[in-house]
């Protein structure tokens, strides 16, 4: 199957709208698995140009909750992409059009905690916010075929703000 190109669209206001409608599908499929539900990535970053898709990310206590996720939210319109170490990743575009990605962590697990604090590091640093976007304009056009070159090029700039972020206290204390 092709990989559909990498890009990133001017912010749409619309984001924080369609991820409250993921997370009442969420919350309506799996509601009594989950400690809590984020919306993370660039979409949930005000005026941040992203990729466009939504972010959703849902923490549940342990991997047999984990697991026991993966049915209802297939059931609900979510296709089951992956379990990448613990983390099931699903993706659905609805009705409206809006693509989304849901991510289901264990609590125990830091890359729920590193994605609330990326997120809340760029929210309250604006130049911050700028220079990642424009990291994320250029590798989409260096690598527009290739989501893990893209990925990959990110990874020390989000590295090195979640650093600054934990230093900082930002994100959950859960």
């Amino acid at each position: 199957m092709p990989q559909t190109p990498i890009t990133i669209e001017a912010y749409d206001p619309a984001w924080p709208e369609h991820f409250e409608a993921a997370k009442a599908t969420v919350l309506d499929a799996v509601g009594d698995h989950v400690e809590r539900v984020d919306h993370v990535g660039s979409t949930a970053v005000p005026g941040m140009a992203a990729r466009p898709i939504v972010d959703v990310q849902v923490v549940v206590p342990d991997e047999e909750r984990a697991e026991a996720c993966i049915e209802p939210l297939t059931g609900a319109g979510f296709a089951y992409q992956a379990d990448r170490d613990g983390w099931h990743v699903f993706e659905a575009t609805p009705d409206d059009g809006q693509s989304v990605a849901v991510s289901v962590f264990r609590s125990d697990s830091s890359r729920w905690r590193d994605a609330v604090l990326f997120r809340d590091y760029l929210r309250a640093e604006p130049e911050a916010a700028r220079r990642y976007e424009s990291l994320k304009r250029d590798l989409a056009a260096e690598h527009p075929e290739d989501p893990e070159a893209y990925r990959a090029g990110k990874a020390s700039f989000v590295e090195a703000a979640v650093a600054e972020a934990r230093e900082r206290e930002l994100g959950p204390t859960a």
